[in-house]
């Protein structure tokens, strides 16, 4: 993840306000006073990590708890360790590592396809360059929550979000948690959707997307010769 941009997303309970901080932390705001007051400060870590972020929006069920994404950057590495965070309205918090939440999932050292951009020797476009072409391999990377995905909660109490691989974004999972955010079940996206040559578009004069090469495979994206996600 070398570039991303989250948003800034608040959300409103009632009178209570919870708005993103650094380091993975929200505020706790009251709201029907002229002047808004602070009530605290949630953070589920030990300290304000400059390279910590809330990475999704907030949401709050109907009890009042809060849920949010959190991201971990190394700026050395540029690897990224993603946690859930839930909320009580007092301000007790708990959290769980992706990493640990998939299972089949591909392993941080595990190898994944990447595409024929970093193919060396790179060949020539148009891609793929044979029928049975495949592209790279590198590594994965750890599970992590996507980037601006956030959190949805059912009336049973089910938490919703996303995964993906942290290097290799072709690789999704769907993720159903319990309230004490233990797994309830995963589901790959992975060769599920077609996106590629041959699919239809509704509203284009052409109708479908035509295939680059005699080698391209319809539904399949000719980058990767893989279906998506």
């Amino acid at each position: 993840m070398f570039l991303w941009e989250p948003v800034f997303q608040p959300a409103l309970a009632g009178p209570i306000l919870y708005v993103p901080g650094a380091g993975g932390s929200v505020w706790q705001v009251l709201t029907v006073l002229d002047h808004p007051v602070t009530l605290q400060r949630i953070n589920p870590f030990d300290t304000i990590d400059p390279n910590t972020y809330v990475s999704s929006g907030i949401t709050v069920d109907r009890f009042g708890f809060a849920y949010w994404n959190v991201l971990q950057l190394d700026p050395t590495t540029f690897e990224n360790r993603g946690f859930l965070v839930k909320a009580a309205p007092w301000g007790q918090t708990w959290k769980v590592d992706y990493e640990t939440l998939i299972p089949g999932a591909p392993a941080e050292l595990d190898s994944c396809f990447y595409n024929f951009f970093f193919a060396t020797p790179r060949p020539a476009r148009p891609w793929p360059p044979s029928a049975d072409a495949l592209p790279p391999q590198f590594i994965c990377g750890r599970q992590r929550p996507g980037v601006n995905i956030t959190p949805a909660i059912g009336r049973d109490g089910t938490i919703f979000t996303a995964s993906t691989a942290d290097f290799a974004f072709n690789y999704a999972y769907i993720v159903a948690l319990k309230p004490d955010l233990s797994l309830k079940w995963a589901t790959s996206m992975r060769g599920l959707v077609n996106d590629g040559c041959g699919v239809h578009r509704p509203g284009f004069p052409e109708g479908d997307i035509r295939c680059s090469t005699t080698f391209s495979a319809v539904g399949v994206d000719p980058t990767p010769t893989c279906r998506p996600r």
